[in-house]
């Protein structure tokens, strides 16, 4: 449209051969058709061969009033080649059209109104001009793209060219250049220009590629840019998304095979991608997103079905799959600063069925996750089948500035202990069923700073099992089957029969005190008491032993002190245990913990009894 009105002021001066003196009348043509100022600061050039053509250096056409800059488009050179045939017969026919060196400004304000909006110019003798349009090349040319005066876009061409061969309604195109700082090359064919500019939508085809992106387009592009009426199939596979990347911030680095099919209807503020077919490495999903963008941020719902969903994957998520949760400082909990930024940029309502979800804990079969994110608060809820039993997560997080404050609950039911325990020994120390509340809540712009604030509990009630305590030697973390080994083991014995295992741990300011710690094998209780301060990394906990046979002539203790990532252990000799067997040594336990552990399990576990009756297991 912007041609248009342009290309029918110049075209004027041609029955004129005083082009300076006509240069105040073509400005006021284009003010009184937009509203808007044509300024041309070069020369007005008229030249009969090889072709009639009109060109104009240094112009500017200024922006809406209420734009972020001044002009809308700024060009170094705009050349008119006027088909010869039409001029011999008194008409004014384009041939074709060269733009030089510009710059494209498209915006728009919060009320939605696009600063290519500037009147009903689309008609009659102006669409005639274009009659015989055959091509329109663009060499330089920088496009800035700005929506409701959200973060640009920006895209630079090289080169451009729209040609439409005779006596066919549609034209091909091709363009590269630059989205952001990706590389991109465009081909394809859509609606002839005449069309367009009566008002027709876009329809066409659109296909670019890169080494690592392919992407194709086709359909109804709807009214550009402000993209009404958009109804296109979009079919797209690469090993990174760089367009993504560019436009809402993904990473940029090497990802796993994937591929997209779709359909994409709607508008530039409301959208709705259906029949979605896609995949990710080995994940496979289908589903439907619909999006909403206006308002203070968009809005996205999303329902969506998947086989199999790895979160694991190297490369998924983060570019070239470099841990962003790594500890700069050797400890366990990571220092670096949590990004917060990204939870209120956009609204989500996104519900998740997948028969097997991985991530870098567990693995969920039969996993249905909700994700909502509201005005900066997030809530996420999981139930699945988990470590054998059934598992409930609920995770809520709200941002305040650059820090996070964090919910999360876990609760397993009838869980395998050794599926738990493999995840930092194999094969693992610890085999039997059990259940597991879990709930931690904290503030912090780091998960160290999070530990260091946070307040919950921890409950684990195992029944009967196995403790296999020959494994000290391969286990990733050997406190517990060192444990096992010095207090609980006959001699030489590589497993022995475990009867129970009960926790309850109190987190206060970053505090976890070990209300009870009791572990029970045929051959002696162990129970253990003390601290550990999660902002420290710093373990204090004591393991006294209760031998069950007379024939035991000593045992041992251990105290476990200091940091997490190099525990130090010191052991105690007991002797006279003989006398001890069946004695009646008391522990005494809170009695609000050993209440909340009869909650969490069944009256049958001997170390519920233990606690509750405060006397030696057996």
């Amino acid at each position: 449209m912007l041609l248009v009105l342009i290309a029918s002021g110049l075209l004027i001066v041609l029955q004129t051969l005083d082009w300076d003196s006509y240069r105040p009348k073509l400005e006021e043509i284009v003010r009184e058709a937009t509203g808007r100022d044509l300024s041309i600061e070069g020369e007005l050039e008229f030249m009969l061969l090889p072709v009639p053509s009109l060109s104009a250096d240094d112009l500017s056409f200024s922006n809406a009033s209420w734009g972020s800059q001044r002009n809308m488009l700024e060009a170094s050179s705009i050349t008119l080649s006027i088909a010869p045939r039409a001029l011999l017969s008194g008409k004014i026919r384009l041939r074709s059209i060269a733009l030089n060196q510009a710059s494209l400004l498209f915006e728009s304000n919060a009320q939605g109104l696009g600063n290519w909006d500037f009147g009903d110019n689309g008609g009659g003798e102006s669409l005639s001009l274009f009659e015989d349009l055959v091509s329109i090349d663009i060499n330089g040319l920088d496009i800035e793209w700005q929506p409701d005066g959200k973060k640009p876009n920006h895209l630079a061409i090289d080169k451009a060219r729209l040609s439409r061969p005779l006596l066919l309604p549609e034209a091909n195109f091709s363009a590269v250049g630059f989205l952001e700082d990706i590389p991109i090359s465009l081909e394809g064919s859509i609606t002839s220009i005449p069309n367009y500019l009566s008002g027709q939508g876009i329809h066409g085809k659109i296909k670019r590629t890169s080494p690592h992106l392919e992407i194709e387009l086709e359909g109804n592009f709807g009214r550009l840019p402000a993209i009404d009426g958009l109804d296109i199939t979009l079919v797209a596979r690469g090993s990174r998304w760089p367009l993504a990347a560019a436009l809402i911030g993904l990473p940029t680095g090497e990802t796993p095979p994937w591929r997209i099919n779709a359909n994409l209807v709607g508008s530039r503020k409301k959208w709705a991608l259906t029949h979605l077919d896609a995949q990710f490495g080995e994940s496979k999903l289908t589903g439907s997103f619909d999006g909403v963008l206006n308002g203070t941020r968009p809005r996205v719902k999303g329902r969506i079905k998947v086989n199999k969903l790895d979160l694991t994957t190297p490369g998924l998520w983060r570019a070239g799959g470099s841990p962003a949760d790594k500890s700069t400082s050797g400890k366990l909990f990571s220092d670096q600063p949590v990004t917060t930024a990204w939870m209120g940029a956009v609204d989500l309502d996104i519900v998740v069925k997948a028969g097997q979800l991985l991530t870098e804990k567990m693995i969920l079969d039969n996993a249905d996750v909700s994700t909502k994110l509201v005005n900066g608060s997030l809530t996420v809820t999981a139930d699945a089948q988990a470590f054998g039993g059934q598992a409930t997560a609920l995770l809520k997080a709200q941002a305040a500035g650059e820090t996070l404050q964090l919910q999360y609950r876990l609760e397993l039911i009838d869980a395998d202990a050794g599926l738990v325990t493999r995840l930092w020994s194999q094969p693992p120390p610890i085999e039997g069923k059990g259940d597991l509340n879990y709930e931690l809540s904290g503030v912090g712009q780091s998960t160290a700073e999070y530990m260091a604030h946070a307040n919950g509990s921890f409950r684990l009630l195992v029944g009967e099992g196995n403790a296999r305590v020959g494994i000290a030697d391969r286990a990733v973390r050997g406190l517990i089957v060192n444990m096992l080994s010095s207090l609980l083991a006959a001699e030489n014995q590589e497993q022995v029969k475990m009867n129970c295992i009960a926790s309850h741990v109190t987190i206060t300011n970053g505090i976890a005190a070990f209300d009870v710690l009791v572990l029970d094998t045929d051959h002696s209780t162990l129970v253990g008491s003390g601290s550990a301060d999660l902002g420290r990394e710093i373990w204090d906990i004591k393991f006294k032993p209760r031998p069950k046979h007379a024939t035991l002539n000593s045992a041992v203790s251990i105290t476990l002190t200091g940091p997490f990532s190099e525990p130090k252990v010191s052991v105690s000799k007991v002797d006279l245990l003989k006398k001890l067997a069946g004695s009646a040594s008391i522990f005494v336990f809170p009695p609000a913990a050993v209440a909340s552990l009869g909650e969490l399990g069944s009256g049958d576990n001997v170390c519920l009894k233990f606690i509750s009756e405060g006397a030696p297991a057996g």
